[in-house]
């Protein structure tokens, strides 16, 4: 049984820019069984997009269920490209204006009941301990440079 469709707005360029939250909920209908004994149906990432318009940032999920019930992890492939291909080729790359956002939104901030209250546990500890890549140097500095441009 499938889940129903929503409605799901996405950019010319194929980026899902709206009701990002529940599309991320009900892209993924099985979950991948993990070696931790937890289960997880996306294990996502972010990063710049394609640098075009107002959606400049994206994320993405790194695993993918394949039709005969294995999954398929391009979050430790060599190709860092390679999970963001995948994505776009299966619509489920989401835009944000923001980096924070998208960082926050990778972290988990999409997740529902006890799974986002340890998801956004985890993130305010990395944020505490400055372990963010939007609290890097590296940040800071691309985001200064691009504003001078």
């Amino acid at each position: 049984m499938s889940a129903p469709k929503r409605n799901i707005k996405k950019s010319n360029n194929g980026i899902v820019v709206s009701n990002r939250k529940k599309t991320a909920r009900s892209i993924r209908q099985t979950s991948k069984q993990n070696q931790n004994g937890t289960q997880s149906t996306h294990v996502m990432e972010w990063g710049g997009g394609e640098g075009r318009g107002r959606k400049k940032y994206t994320v993405n999920p790194t695993i993918f269920p394949n039709k005969d019930g294995s999954w398929t992890d391009l979050g430790a492939s060599e190709d860092r490209m390679a999970s963001y291909k995948e994505a776009k080729k299966r619509g489920e790359v989401f835009g944000f204006m923001s980096a924070k956002k998208a960082e926050k939104f990778a972290a988990g901030s999409w997740k529902k009941g006890e799974d986002k209250k340890d998801a956004m546990k985890n993130y305010r500890s990395d944020k505490k301990q400055g372990l963010l890549y939007t609290q890097s140097k590296d940040f800071k500095q691309a985001k200064k440079t691009a504003k001078k441009k």
